[in-house]
Formats: C-alpha cells, sequence, structure tokens
C-alpha cells in the first residue's frame, strides 16, 4: 500500500510539474536565432501576435511610426492599431549629445519574459535631417524590437530591417529572416 501511494504522489508531483511548464506563454530563457541565422529574438519577446499604440502628441514621426506598424502587418503574422487607451507609445524627443537615432525601451514580466508594455522613441535631432523613406525604415526596425527582435550587428545583416545601425540598413521591409524571427517573438 505504501508502494502505491509513492508511486500516485510521484506521478502526480511528475504531471503537475511537467503541466505546468506547458500552460505559461512562450517562455524563453535564452535569446534564440543568431547573426548567422538572420535574426536574434528574444528571451524578451512579445508572445502576442496583436499590439496597439498610442501617439505622444509632440511625436512629428507619426507617419514613421505608422508606416513601420503597416509593414510588420503587411507579413500576415501580427495586427497592430492605434489606440488611444494603449499603455505602449511612440514619443519623440531631442537631444543632439548621443549618436542615438531611435530606440524601444519596454518592461516585461521577468518571470515570463513576455514584454508588457513598450515606448518607441523617434530622436529629432537626427531623424529631421532624413528622407522620409529612411526614417520608415527606422520606424519599421524599431517595431521589431516591440516583438522582441533584436539588433544584427554583422555586415552579412545590413539586408535586414534588424540590422542595428540604421544610416547604413538597406531594407525597406522585414525580409524573410526578420519574419523567421517575428514567428519566434510572437508565440
Amino acid at each position: 500500500m505504501k508502494k502505491i501511494k509513492a508511486i500516485i504522489f510521484i506521478g502526480i508531483f511528475f504531471c503537475s510539474f511537467f503541466l505546468s511548464n506547458t500552460i505559461h506563454a512562450h517562455t524563453m530563457l535564452s535569446s534564440q536565432g543568431s547573426e548567422g541565422l538572420g535574426y536574434i529574438v528574444g528571451p524578451q519577446h512579445a508572445s502576442k501576435s496583436s499590439l496597439t499604440y498610442k501617439l505622444d502628441t509632440t511625436t512629428v514621426y507619426i507617419a514613421s511610426a505608422a508606416v513601420g506598424a503597416t509593414r510588420w502587418q503587411d507579413t500576415g503574422l501580427v495586427t497592430v492599431k492605434q489606440s488611444s487607451s494603449s499603455n505602449n507609445h511612440i514619443w519623440g524627443y531631442y537631444d543632439k549629445n548621443t549618436s542615438t537615432i531611435a530606440f524601444n525601451r519596454y518592461t516585461y514580466n521577468t518571470a515570463t519574459n513576455i514584454i508588457i508594455q513598450f515606448n518607441i522613441s523617434f530622436n529629432d535631432y537626427y531623424m529631421s535631417t532624413y528622407t522620409q523613406s529612411r526614417r520608415n525604415k527606422i520606424g519599421t526596425h524599431e517595431w521589431g524590437h516591440s516583438f522582441g527582435l533584436k539588433d544584427l550587428y554583422n555586415d552579412a545583416n545590413k539586408g535586414k530591417i534588424m540590422y542595428g545601425y540604421g544610416n547604413l540598413m538597406t531594407s525597406n521591409n522585414p525580409t524573410s529572416f526578420d519574419i523567421k524571427g517575428l514567428k519566434i517573438g510572437i508565440k
């Protein structure tokens, strides 16, 4: 009888441990992908295919944010919509004392690594000197971070939207490599 109780206890413990891990959203403990694969994701990632955003009234790059959102939406994998009640913001700022063109700062659940809120910020000092086409590339790139994609820095990745040197980026839209990363980021 003690052996049966022990076996039942171990069975319940074993099942509850493994079943509880399968219930969680796609928890990543480390990054996936590589420079060589042409994408890097996470471990912080969106884990969802629908995002909303709110435009800050001082943002002069509304078109770049909208084009960037649309380009990711055009992959058919995600939905991105403007919402006045969103906790995710698109901001503008001016800082000539940095080399940062734009950035995406996000907060995430430390237990699951899932992004729960993000802010895309465009530096007017640089953005105001760029063509609309270049601004749109940068907007598209920053949206990639909202899904959990990381910057790529190898020269071989210049043709990908997640290439991290904005002044050398050649892609206008997410490439098939960026999309492979997106699929992981939204799991």
